[in-house]
């Protein structure tokens, strides 16, 4: 008797752990679309800073990538903004891939602090979805 209660306390606590494991796995996807993003700032400390970004989708995704990063001042003004709608940023967005990573390089000045808002988005052509990320500051 002893031991049939022990066999099915385990079996239950087999049971309800497998079922937190998959909540878990659901949780940590960051939406239907995005799988995963990030976006990192940095500087040499010679006045330019650098934003390197990625996003992973859900899977092949027909539109993903960088919407937007722009670039603020440690006090919180807005000094740029670089879009893939702008000449010349057109690959901060990708098509037809489930991963894309670009970086842009801002050209700052020595000593000030920085910080960036980036904006990601993906589409698998029947909805789509974006986040927002903030970098911490840095001092370029």
């Amino acid at each position: 008797m002893r031991k049939r209660i022990l066999t099915s306390a385990i079996a239950i606590i087999l049971i309800c752990s497998l079922f937190t494991s998959f909540a878990l796995a659901v949780t940590l996807r960051a939406s239907e679309y995005i799988s995963s993003y990030k976006a990192v700032i940095s500087s040499a400390g010679d006045g330019d800073v650098t934003v390197e970004c990625s996003i992973v989708g859900t899977g092949r995704m027909k539109t993903i990538g960088i919407q937007s990063i722009k670039i603020y001042s440690g006090n919180g003004v807005k000094l740029t903004t670089y879009s893939y709608t702008t000449p010349g940023y057109e690959y901060l967005m990708g098509s037809d891939t489930g991963y894309k990573a670009a970086s842009i390089t801002y050209s700052g000045v020595s000593g000030r602090s920085y910080y960036a808002v980036v904006t990601f988005y993906a589409s698998d052509g029947n909805g789509g979805d974006s986040r927002s990320y903030t970098t911490v500051t840095i001092t370029a």
